[in-house]
């Protein structure tokens, strides 16, 4: 398959000016494009660039608040946010670095809720700053109904993605970052812009059969990973994300739509159990893991800080179809994607 590559310096610049054109103030333009990228740049190339298109229209069509008013509140000891339909890649930031402002001695465990917000975009993207600081963090999202059993006539639940980081002292943090599905219905609509089909077991159409077109996909459900064990998980969100925060996100076009819920927390490691102990746990289980699985593993969040690395050097790749539709929002936005 063609692709153009970028370096990430020109390429988040331009993103940057298309969120600020979008409404977008300057240091909100400024971390949405790092924080979209990151998922590229880690290889959650779903929740990266190819989101920008669909971004661009809620927040210039309606759907997304380019100028939010974040407000927070205390529930009991449960920080709530209120988003005011934000952007994602705004609002994981806001509210971590809100949970994180709220850690104390006497208080060495937060949680929170998010309402109102706008999708969250690749959420193991908010937690790298989170265990860099020292501390565990946790977040899981509703989304809008996307998933469910094979026979089933229509979306019955969201694949409502988790993930979770945590230091070490020994390697790049642990990130764990999945859905409830067995596969994210971005690759679907990848698969549907490039022309292929999809593998038997991620998706459904909408006679409940198994598919392999994008097309009787993207019009059914997708499947969740593990059978029941999968839709429980999202059930499990959908308490904590959901019924907590009263969200209930619709199907949008774009598969990201606003009025999202979230539930996650930051904990204090060093304050709960000591800093020296906490590292010599995480050493002691990840280094007795790897010596079980050999070459046959690695510990979550490695090959995320390789292509980190990787895309500093060589920047990213980007499908020919996806670039026609980046050129396209350029001339839209009066913005041309750089050469």
């Amino acid at each position: 398959m063609e692709t153009i590559n970028f370096q990430l310096p020109p390429l988040e610049a331009w993103v940057a000016t298309i969120f600020r054109r979008a409404g977008l103030a300057e240091d909100h333009a400024d971390l949405s494009a790092r924080r979209l990228l990151l998922a590229d740049i880690t290889g959650v190339r779903t929740h990266g660039v190819a989101r920008l298109p669909s971004y661009w229209r809620q927040l210039t069509r309606g759907g997304l608040n380019p100028r939010p008013n974040f407000e927070h509140t205390w529930s009991g000891t449960v920080l709530v946010i209120d988003a005011d339909l934000g952007l994602g890649q705004i609002v994981g930031p806001k509210a971590f670095a809100l949970a994180l402002d709220a850690l104390e001695p006497a208080r060495p465990f937060v949680p929170f809720l998010i309402r109102n917000a706008g999708h969250l975009g690749a959420l193991g993207s908010h937690l790298f700053d989170v265990a860099d600081s020292g501390k565990v963090g946790f977040l899981s999202q509703v989304t809008q109904p996307v998933m469910a059993p094979e026979g089933a006539m229509r979306p019955a639940i969201g694949n409502n993605p988790i993930a979770f980081a945590a230091p070490r002292t020994d390697g790049p943090p642990l990130v764990i970052d999945f859905a409830a599905s067995n596969v994210a219905r971005g690759k679907i609509h990848v698969a549907l812009r490039d022309g292929l089909p999809i593998p038997v077991g991620w998706a459904i159409g909408p006679t409940g059969r198994p598919t392999t077109d994008p097309t009787a996909a993207l019009a059914g459900s997708i499947l969740p990973a593990a059978g029941h064990k999968g839709l429980a998980l999202a059930m499990i969100v959908e308490v904590l994300g959901g019924v907590l925060t009263g969200a209930r996100p619709l199907l949008s076009e774009g598969g990201a739509p606003g009025g999202v819920g979230a539930f996650g927390f930051v904990l204090d490691p060093a304050t709960i159990i000591g800093r020296d102990a906490f590292d010599q746990g995480m050493r002691e289980w990840t280094r007795h893991y790897l010596a079980a699985v050999g070459d046959n593993g690695r510990i979550p969040g490695e090959r995320a800080a390789e292509l980190r690395a990787q895309a500093k050097r060589a920047g990213i790749a980007i499908e020919r179809n996806l670039f026609e539709q980046l050129v396209q929002l350029g001339a839209e936005a009066g913005a041309a994607l750089p050469a």
